[in-house]
């Protein structure tokens, strides 16, 4: 705790504020502290939307391994169509778990469940159509400077809104997480999370694509996604692929461009890796909500 309490003075000092002014500069973005553990794998649904089979290939501690696969294996899902009759599917799935702390012991939970494209297949939206833009120019933006040079990691999960011109239309940060803090006064860390929100947004107005017109105009969900935007001071632990990650994160807020969709996977910063694109919906979605099942 001793380096946390530094790590926070200096904090203070480096970005500029006192501790009066960030108290009372900005009202505080609300902000939890979990840790995260990603667990990739397969799934193949059948034509009733039962799980036909599940494959881990994430390596995860001993006691999580049966309670994850008994939790996938009874999950339900939409059945995909495919030319209007329900077919077998198969993709890639990324589970996500949160453990907190309750007295002396952590409890494990789902936190999410999503479904990220093979970076060489192409994302396949609800409607059976592609997701309608690549990348043409991505420029990672820029580092706040003082907050680098104190060693602050952290992760902004940005929603963009595609134009049919390749430019960025629409941004805003959705989630925001630091990476290494399980503490802190919540004023400070909003001031932080703002500063890494800012300079990603800022930075992804610049980003250019190329749409794809062949399957007709784009509707305005086939030009949604979400980008993960790490910024990575020294040794941080990015990786929470089988592993355990010490967030603190914001809440998770939906593109305002986008009516709710019952059932759509809901992409969070702790589900995205570094630089992936998730359209916003695609052909998996499950009947009934996991985020919550205690393992």
């Amino acid at each position: 705790m001793r380096l946390q309490t530094i790590f926070l003075s200096l904090l203070l000092a480096g970005i500029g504020l006192t501790d009066s002014q960030a108290r009372t500069a900005k009202p505080t973005i609300p902000m939890e502290s979990v840790f995260i553990m990603q667990v990739d794998g397969w799934i193949v649904i059948d034509p009733h939307g039962k799980v036909a089979s599940y494959q881990r290939d994430t390596t995860v501690p001993a006691n999580l391994v049966g309670p994850i696969d008994r939790a996938v294996r009874g999950w339900l899902f939409k059945p995909v169509l495919i030319d209007g009759a329900p077919a077998q599917a198969k993709a890639k799935m990324r589970v996500t778990l949160a453990a907190q702390k309750t007295g002396d012991t952590y409890k494990v939970r789902v936190d999410n469940v999503t479904f990220p494209s093979p970076p060489d297949e192409p994302q396949i939206m609800a409607d059976g159509k592609p997701f309608a833009a690549t990348i043409k120019k991505l420029k990672p933006p820029e580092y706040p400077g003082d907050l680098l040079m104190m060693g602050i990691s952290g992760k902004v999960l940005l929603g963009l809104k595609i134009g049919l011109d390749g430019r960025v239309e629409e941004c805003v940060a959705l989630q925001t997480a630091l990476l290494g803090i399980s503490g802190g006064k919540p004023a400070l860390l909003s001031a932080v999370a703002e500063r890494l929100q800012q300079s990603a947004v800022e930075g992804a107005k610049k980003w250019r694509f190329t749409i794809d017109m062949e399957h007709g105009t784009p509707t305005v969900d086939r030009l949604s996604a979400t980008v993960s935007i790490n910024y990575v001071a020294g040794a941080a632990p990015f990786s929470s692929s089988g592993k355990w990650r010490s967030e603190t994160r914001t809440a998770l807020v939906d593109m305002p461009w986008l009516p709710s969709e019952p059932g759509a996977a809901r992409v969070g910063v702790s589900d995205a890796s570094d630089g992936e694109i998730a359209p916003v919906a695609n052909a998996m979605r499950l009947l009934s909500d996991p985020n919550g099942t205690a393992l």
